[in-house]
């Protein structure tokens, strides 16, 4: 959708219906059904993607900010933030899973560049 892979490369899509947690921590829901989405069915709906795949944009800055109640360390600062999400209770774009995930459906096409020094 957002022009980092081809649509050849573009698996079905399946979206669940009335969807409700049965258990959040698990990551287990349930739903009514699961309409499927081919790219095609999307391309349809939405039109040709513009820019295309090979004019997109593929590398991005995120800005990172932390909230916390103690003060961070100096090693906190020197710590990368995907390697606390280890030890400390963060949000799912910090564990190594959403990392995983991000370099996987992009086939290591995309970066993200997370800075903590204030650049």
């Amino acid at each position: 959708m957002i022009g980092l892979v081809g649509p050849d490369q573009v698996p079905p899509l399946q979206v669940a219906q009335n969807a409700q947690w049965v258990d959040y921590e698990q990551g287990r829901f349930s739903a009514s059904e699961f309409i499927e989405y081919t790219i095609e069915d999307i391309i349809e709906m939405h039109g040709e993607r513009n820019p295309s795949v090979y004019e997109s944009q593929k590398a991005f800055r995120a800005l990172t900010f932390i909230l916390t109640v103690d003060p961070l360390t100096e090693n906190d600062w020197q710590t990368p933030l995907h390697a606390r999400a280890h030890t400390k209770k963060q949000s799912p774009a910090c564990s190594p899973a959403f990392w995983s995930n991000l370099l996987s459906s992009t086939l290591y096409g995309a970066a993200v560049d997370l800075k903590f020094d204030g650049t």
